[in-house]
């Protein structure tokens, strides 16, 4: 089980942040930093927050493959990230050519409307009976 946080959510006291997340991590929740790059955070919450898992805003994926500038700040993010530990996902990935970018430059967790746009839960079991009886 895991809880995400997201960044606005970070900016208040970040003593009393770490000390539920401590609570939490003590019974094996694993938490992760949910839009990453959106809001004021810094790199060193990663450290004072040990967090598990940081989900990359959709932001720096929509220029994808051809933004040189965000394939280079990608690329650096996930280098980070992979050398701290931390699992990955990257958020916002929507066309074959940005899919194919972060299978090459990561070992990130994806999420986006490439796969699936949001589904109801009470549709997601026909989701998942059509979307595996096609791939075999």
């Amino acid at each position: 089980m895991h809880v995400e946080i997201t960044e606005s959510e970070v900016g208040g006291n970040v003593y009393e942040l770490q000390q539920f997340i401590q609570a939490l991590k003590a019974i094996g929740v694993k938490i992760s930093l949910d839009d990453f790059g959106v809001g004021t955070s810094s790199l060193s919450y990663l450290q004072s927050l040990r967090l598990d898992i940081v989900k990359i805003d959709q932001n720096f994926v929509k220029g994808i493959p051809e933004n040189k500038f965000d394939r280079a700040l990608l690329e650096g993010l996930y280098q980070t990230f992979q050398t701290l530990g931390l699992e990955i996902v990257t958020e916002g990935v929507e066309r074959p050519e940005q899919l194919a970018f972060v299978l090459e430059y990561s070992g990130s967790l994806i999420q986006g409307y490439h796969y699936s746009k949001p589904i109801p839960v009470d549709q997601l079991h026909l989701y998942l009976r059509k979307t595996v009886m096609t791939q075999i």
